[in-house]
């Protein structure tokens, strides 16, 4: 997200250099489009990274033929289908390291004093040159936005769709503390517990020569079980991170 949001930030700043001297880049925008280039590249890799190693944790700690990790595979794979624009982005990392820098196309142009029009878009025939390995299905979306793609749209695009898997992320990391406060509460429920009650864990007695029976019990204050349960029930329902939503 502070990849994300650095690149928006160079984005408002060289609109701003325009607004302020009209010209700053009569040498060119090559400087600004190196930069924005950076940003992107980070941006493309830390997102592609931060997925793979999600998906290599998940693979590990769940294995192939669990049911969560079918959820996980299959919740990406319905992400790849319903959001181009997540798949625009995770292909651009490839596109950068084998192919080229981002093909970016800045306008710029001011009517007003106080007033300044930027548009940055990426340039498609560039991104379909043969050496690009994108699927059939992203070769026609990125055909079917003709000439550019604008590059705030396919940053609201890609946002939408990675607040989606932090979602999911979440949930696969909370699930354990979940099903812990679940039996715990199942305890108290089961034996009436009260709220000031403790329960108490003894280890199976094991057997001895004259038959007697020795009980070691630990006592647990534990009390914090419905209040977690009601926090991880709460945590998909909000979000630090800003919205993208709105125009630039």
């Amino acid at each position: 997200m502070k990849n994300r949001d650095e690149l928006l930030e160079l984005i408002v700043e060289i609109a701003a250099s325009f607004l302020h001297d009209p010209q700053a880049f009569n040498d060119g925008l090559d400087e600004p489009i190196a930069e924005l280039s950076c940003k992107l590249l980070n941006l493309c890799a830390s997102f592609r990274s931060y997925l793979e190693h999600q998906e290599t944790h998940r693979k590990k700690q769940l294995g192939r033929n669990s049911p969560d990790w079918i959820d996980w595979r299959t919740f990406i794979t319905q992400i790849e289908c319903e959001n181009r624009y997540y798949s625009l982005v995770y292909g651009l990392r490839n596109y950068i390291q084998h192919v080229d820098m981002p093909p970016l196309h800045i306008d710029l142009h001011s009517d007003r004093t106080d007033e300044v029009t930027l548009s940055v878009d990426l340039v498609t025939e560039s991104l379909l040159i043969q050496t690009a390995q994108w699927s059939p299905e992203m070769r026609h979306f990125i055909k079917s936005h003709g000439a550019r793609i604008s590059l705030w749209e396919a940053l609201k695009g890609w946002d939408a769709a990675f607040r989606l898997i932090l979602e999911k992320t979440t949930e696969f990391r909370i699930r354990p503390a979940k099903s812990a406060a679940e039996f715990i509460v199942g305890v108290r429920n089961r034996f009436n517990v009260p709220e000031y009650g403790m329960i108490g864990v003894a280890p199976e007695p094991a057997p001895t020569e004259d038959c007697s029976i020795t009980i070691n019990i630990s006592w647990i204050e534990e009390r914090a079980s419905v209040d977690l349960l009601e926090l991880l029930g709460n945590a998909g329902n909000s979000s630090n991170n800003p919205d993208l939503g709105g125009s630039s």
